[in-house]
């Protein structure tokens, strides 16, 4: 007997069938592969930006703290020990900023002073202190307030921050540039020493001396009275910053850009050996030093990619290659076969034999397939006739148990009527029939299947069985669940966040985006950034930021944008890039939150820190620099101006008759008075207590100033009413005059202030100008 041998051209078609499914496979596995890291690298990257951008912002909100300690300084003639500790504990440490573990000040010491320095400090109820460690030094900067003032900080108090090399250097860099500085990495204990010492480091900003020019190096150094030093130990700050939960990235801090032991502030201790999938590296400036982050995925994070998807897609599709395969060569060789039968019977024979063993080949592939096959009779109630391996693993049903019996023998009632449902409609409408993704209990655990159920007709046409393919896609559904946690992490950001192409076009933008500019996501998908733009900064500060993000991948900063309703706002922005595995950019990722709010208490802040607090006037400081600037301004034009020295008559007397509170509100009156009896351009300041001086810039001569005395001698005299009370009170008031009695603003107060005090020699209730003798 012969055996069906197919023609050259069946086996072509044959293998062209095998070769295109196979190709088909092997395509769509790739995709899946690159398309689950690609989703994994950007998700890595938004957190890794999140977690630097957090460390930023909490950062300079702790800097904002020591410039408010710095203003009290600046804004008092002198803070003792009770003024400082309400004042930290106002900012309530613990819950507003956690992670700050003191807040002190340090007092500048020199050589001569140190010893009435100590008796001060031990006249004040510290009989033992002395400054620490011992030592002849040419200058030293003791603690000398501290809060909170328990544990550790008792034995801190009079630390000389001079002492030691790394805090020294810290404290030197911020006197000379007036800027908040970190020091480098030093080692903090915790109780005693009994507990591991941890990484930490400090913070200093510089307190100058009121008055004093600050505008060059030596000028600051002149001027330099202490510092504000907040102290953080990294492993608590962090904790403070990243809080608690299941960690799915794993970062280490590094003080500057060597990556060395000595030089590591922090590390999270997560991945231990752990060989992570997705690393980076970022670079964050935290007072004036550069810290390295290093990151690293965590099993976690690694965890949530569907490792099996591709491989299950690709052991499917192989399977399903072959059997196409298998299906063609058997229908040609069955064609072979009925052809051949007229010719001989020995040739329908050996036709028959190869269908058989295609049949057999068949079934070993429909049983060792690694996805559920099985067939249903429905002419016997759809009983299951064919229950391949796949199908015991996937629902833990061996074949006894299956064959031979129909859904209503082994799932719920409910479960088995919808099954039986779909069989029915694929038998009647003859065609497959996509069932949904769909839960199936069975006696162990739940699992998710995406079911094909496909209607097999015998040789007049007609369905006589039914097969029932079921693909297994639990572990894909928690994949599609984990990317779509991500998802919604992404739209319910409270930062706004955008994501464009390599072109720079919008492709992608979150809720929290279209909350702050007022744009819809319809309107900015496809267009260009530049449609948020304020035409606040220039090409060049553009050009700049450009550079910066194409060199380092990334650029941080404050930018003023427009919202959709032409409202102009200041925001807190970041940009990275998205690069392939060549080193391309293919995406650009921007995240900013709106800080106009943080914007506007920083005005208040700078307000408090240049005006009194009780009359609303500028303070010494303020005067100051304007006094500075008019006499500059008067030297260049050869005008003249007036500085009035004043001082209220006896207002001791009506603070300790009438009450403080009554004196505050008297004040108040007064420095209204003084502004409504002056020019707009005039200056009126209060120095403190019941002093206030005037600044009267681009007088004619010595008489216009005495014509602003006398106003003002007239308005101040009449009554005052508080509370049902009248209130009458006076000023004597010295006056000098530039260039008349001097060029230099310093001896322009002195003389100002002799002359004052020879009104109230005089007589008070009256003015005097400046007379040598």
């Amino acid at each position: 007997m012969k055996e069906t041998v197919l023609a050259p051209k069946d086996l072509l078609v044959v293998l062209l069938v095998l070769l295109f499914s196979l190709s088909l496979t092997f395509w769509g596995w790739h995709q899946a592969k690159q398309d689950e890291i690609a989703s994994a690298q950007k998700i890595f990257q938004i957190r890794a930006d999140e977690v630097k951008t957090a460390i930023e912002k909490r950062m300079e909100t702790y800097i904002q703290v020591m410039r408010g300690g710095a203003g009290l300084f600046d804004a008092s003639v002198s803070v003792d020990r009770e003024e400082w500790r309400v004042y930290v504990q106002k900012l309530n440490l613990n819950t507003n900023y956690p992670g700050l573990q003191t807040l002190g000040y340090h007092q500048l010491v020199s050589r001569k002073d140190k010893a009435s320095h100590e008796n001060t400090v031990r006249a004040e109820g510290f009989p033992s202190y002395a400054i620490h460690p011992a030592g002849q030094r040419p200058e030293y900067s003791p603690l000398v307030f501290t809060e909170p003032f328990a544990e550790m900080n008792l034995k801190a108090f009079g630390y000389d921050a001079y002492a030691e090399s790394k805090r020294r250097a810290a404290l030197e860099t911020a006197r000379d540039t007036g800027q908040a500085t970190a020091s480098a990495k030093i080692t903090l204990l915790l109780q005693d020493g009994k507990l591991k010492p941890q990484p930490g480091f400090i913070m200093a900003y510089p307190i100058y001396r009121h008055g004093q020019p600050t505008a060059t190096t030596e000028q600051r150094r002149a001027a330099l009275t202490g510092y504000i030093v907040a102290t953080f130990r990294m492993a608590d700050l962090m904790a403070g910053i990243l809080g608690t939960g299941q960690p799915t990235i794993d970062m280490h801090i590094f003080d500057g850009t060597e990556l060395s032991p000595e030089n590591q502030l922090y590390d999270s201790d997560q991945a231990n050996s752990y060989k992570s999938s997705f690393n980076t590296r970022k670079n964050a400036t935290i007072g004036g030093r550069t810290w390295t982050l290093l990151f690293s995925s965590l099993p976690a994070f690694d965890a949530a990619l569907d490792h099996q998807r591709p491989h299950t897609l690709l052991l499917f599709g192989v399977m399903v290659s072959l059997l196409l395969a298998a299906l063609t060569w058997a229908l040609i060789a069955a064609r072979t076969m009925v052809t051949a039968r007229a010719n001989a019977l020995d040739r329908m024979q050996q036709a028959m034999q190869a269908l058989k063993e295609n049949e057999t080949l068949l079934d070993n592939i429909v049983e060792n397939i690694p996805i559920s096959v099985f067939v249903k009779d429905p002419k016997d109630e759809f009983r299951v006739i064919r229950w391949n391996k796949a199908s015991e693993s996937i629902f833990s049903l061996p074949r006894e148990r299956v064959l031979g019996r129909n859904a209503y023998d082994n799932w719920p009632r409910e479960q088995a009527e919808f099954y039986q449902a779909c069989d029915e409609q694929a038998m009647r409408e003859g065609q497959i029939v996509d069932v949904p993704i769909e839960a199936s209990t069975s006696g162990i655990a739940t699992i998710y299947l995406h079911t094909q159920k496909l209607p097999l007709f015998d040789a007049e046409g007609n369905p006589s069985h039914l097969l029932v393919i079921c693909d297994d896609i639990t572990e894909r559904k928690r994949t599609e669940d984990q990317l779509r946690l991500a998802a919604q992490v992404f739209e319910n950001s409270g930062e706004g966040i955008l994501v464009t192409d390599q072109d720079n076009c919008i492709i992608s933008v979150n809720r929290a985006f279209t909350t702050i500019t007022g744009y819809s996501e319809q309107e900015v998908i496809g267009a260009d950034p530049k449609i948020l733009s304020s035409g606040q900064q220039n090409k060049e500060f553009y050009k700049l930021m450009w550079a910066t993000l194409l060199e380092s991948g990334q650029w941080s900063g404050e930018i003023w944008d427009r919202r959709k309703d032409g409202e102009i706002y200041p925001k807190w922005l970041t940009v990275s890039t998205i690069k392939n595995d060549a080193g391309q950019v293919v995406n650009y990722i921007g995240s900013f939150s709106d800080i106009t709010e943080r914007k506007a208490a920083e005005a208040r802040i700078r307000f408090l820190a240049e005006h009194d607090g009780l009359t609303r006037l500028p303070n010494r400081m303020l005067f100051q620099d304007r006094l500075k600037q008019a006499v500059a301004h008067a030297g260049r034009r050869q005008e003249r101006l007036a500085l009035m020295f004043i001082d209220l008559d006896h207002f001791k007397n009506i603070n300790d008759s009438l009450g403080h509170n009554i004196g505050d509100q008297l004040l108040q009156a007064v420095a209204k008075r003084l502004i409504q009896n002056v020019r707009e351009g005039d200056t009126v300041s209060r120095q403190g207590g019941d002093e206030f001086i005037i600044l009267l810039p681009d007088l004619e001569n010595a008489d216009d100033a005495v014509l602003v005395a006398e106003k003002l001698l007239t308005a101040v005299r009449q009554p005052y009413q508080f509370d049902g009370q009248e209130v009458n009170i006076s000023f004597s008031i010295g006056i000098s005059l530039y260039p008349d009695d001097s060029r230099d603003m310093n001896e322009l107060r002195r003389q100002a202030d002799a002359a004052m005090y020879q009104a109230k020699q005089d007589g008070r209730n009256t003015y005097r100008l400046f007379t040598r003798r």
